[in-house]
């Protein structure tokens, strides 16, 4: 729905929440554009995170790969951890069977992660 000054999108999560965000469309300058996309690229965190909502134990649930470590936080029975891979195959075979995201993907991006660490 347009607002002044941006578009307002609205969240509608599964537990029934609605939450919103507003973006500006106005058109930013291409040397503004290209300082905030070399700042984003130049600010990648040392460890990677993924979260995703999961069905849990009759329940949506948030699971996250976090700092080389799986968590599903936040469940009506408390906090769970999983069991970790130990290679970076078994890494990208976990977080695609959760996310659905293509694995040479995820494969590559935690590569790169793993050297920085």
């Amino acid at each position: 729905m347009p607002t002044a000054g941006g578009v307002e999108v609205l969240y509608h999560r599964p537990n029934g929440k609605v939450s919103t965000q507003v973006y500006n469309t106005d058109p930013v300058d291409m040397s503004v554009f290209l300082k905030a996309a070399e700042y984003s690229q130049a600010a990648l965190k040392p460890a990677p995170l993924l979260e995703c909502r999961i069905p849990f134990q009759h329940e949506i649930a948030h699971w996250e790969f976090s700092g080389w470590d799986i968590i599903i936080p936040g469940t009506s029975k408390g906090l769970y951890r999983e069991a970790k891979p130990d290679t970076i195959e078994g890494w990208t075979e976990k977080i695609h069977d959760i996310s659905g995201y293509d694995k040479n993907v995820l494969k590559k991006a935690l590569e790169i992660y793993q050297t920085r660490a």
